[in-house]
């Protein structure tokens, strides 16, 4: 009776000896592609960024409001200011035109 209450004790787990610095460089070193972690870290990122860009601001959801609605307008109003020429560019930009087809 006495070895089965020893069994069910709490046993400390074998102490491990040091290993050195090959040894644990070979255990830390991924076994399939172990060069390129950064390079899928960087990927993941931008995939990630990149579909919630998509998601975000081009996905059609339907018809009515959504919680990405305001985003979409201040977006689409953004551009529309971005991208409209001022009275004074578009009568140089005809000037210049009009000086090159002549």
């Amino acid at each position: 009776m006495n070895n089965m209450a020893e069994d069910y004790r709490y046993k400390e787990p074998p102490k491990i000896a040091r290993l050195n610095k090959d040894v644990k460089a070979e255990l830390y070193t991924p076994m399939v592609l172990p060069n390129h972690q950064r390079g899928f870290k960087w990927l993941t990122y931008t995939t990630v960024v990149g579909l919630g860009i998509y998601l975000v601001l081009y996905h059609d959801y339907g018809y009515e409001d959504h919680c990405f609605s305001w985003i979409r307008q201040k977006v689409s109003s953004a551009k529309e200011t971005m991208l409209q020429l001022d009275p004074a560019d578009e009568k140089e930009l005809k000037k210049i035109s009009s000086d090159r087809t002549k």
